[in-house]
């Protein structure tokens, strides 16, 4: 996926919500990976993997995204923990999910990779997961946890980070909460210069919450009209702000997860030759168009 460099656009003096790394930051991305082959099932096995297993992996700091027979990851700490850590969660899931006989796993043999997400597609697939992956951990410690509501549904929508949420449940129902969020989109691009570019939006997101199972879901417009005239106008008076507002918001939000002009992204790489880590960075600055 490519995207003409913000340099070339002219006339224009305003400050867009893009931050870019220099060029040929990401021409060469060293990434571990593990053999990790979804042999029967795959219908059954993926949702699984997705849904539980790269999440249990998140949360201790492993980002993971299987493709093609293999697991690639990266750490957030060059710690010898996370080794075991990731051999207890893979063993832990085969056998709780009882998929000894659909999956096949080395974890004693580690290697390294180089992505090039401009050139290869499935590159650019595997470097846009792992980043919202370590992105939503990033952020995880600045927005309060009552706040978190709901998780990223598709990736082609970019990474959703609800900020701020509130109850306009009213007398409406008893079972289901109400809640309008707002918070931030980002939305990753690279260039042709071998650059990464992280687009950044206002997001606003209508959920209902059942109180008895505490799932969360997102509503769309036509359901939102069928609960209650109220509830669509105020979702659409907030997702519409005007310009001056909506530029505010951003500003307000970037404030909060504590991004002013650049964003930097440390992650480590397990080189098993000399049994250590080495830290990769990638540095985003904000763009200010000419």
């Amino acid at each position: 996926m490519t995207l003409t460099d913000v340099s070339t656009v002219q006339g224009i003096n305003t400050l867009l919500y893009v931050f870019a790394t220099e060029e040929n930051a990401v021409q060469n991305l060293i990434v571990n990976t593990i053999k990790f082959a979804v042999k029967k099932s795959p219908q059954f096995v993926y949702p699984l993997i997705f849904q539980i297993f790269l999440n249990n992996l998140r949360v201790g700091g492993i980002h993971a995204f299987p493709h093609h027979n293999k697991l690639y990851m990266v750490f957030e700490r060059g710690d010898h923990s996370l080794l075991e850590f990731l051999n207890d969660k893979v063993k832990d899931f085969i056998d709780k999910m009882y998929l000894q006989n659909m999956v096949e796993y080395n974890l004693a043999y580690f290697d390294t990779e180089k992505l090039t997400p401009v050139s290869n597609p499935s590159h650019f697939v595997i470097f846009r997961s792992l980043l919202y992956s370590y992105l939503r951990n990033f952020f995880s410690n600045k927005v309060q946890r009552a706040q978190r509501t709901p998780k990223v549904e598709k990736l082609e929508e970019g990474l959703r980070i609800p900020i701020v949420c509130e109850d306009i449940s009213g007398d409406i129902s008893h079972q289901y909460l109400l809640k309008i969020c707002q918070g931030l989109r980002f939305l990753l691009e690279v260039t042709s210069k071998q650059r990464a570019m992280l687009w950044v939006d206002l997001i606003t997101i209508a959920i209902e919450i059942d109180q008895k199972t505490g799932r969360a879901t997102s509503l769309s417009s036509n359901k939102l009209k069928k609960i209650s005239d109220n509830v669509y106008l105020e979702y659409l008076r907030r997702a519409r702000p005007n310009p001056k507002n909506r530029a505010k918001l951003i500003e307000d939000y970037l404030q909060i997860l504590e991004i002013k002009d650049s964003l930097t992204i440390s992650y480590y790489v397990y080189i098993p030759e000399l049994d250590s880590f080495d830290k990769v960075e990638l540095r985003f600055e904000r763009v200010k168009a000419i």
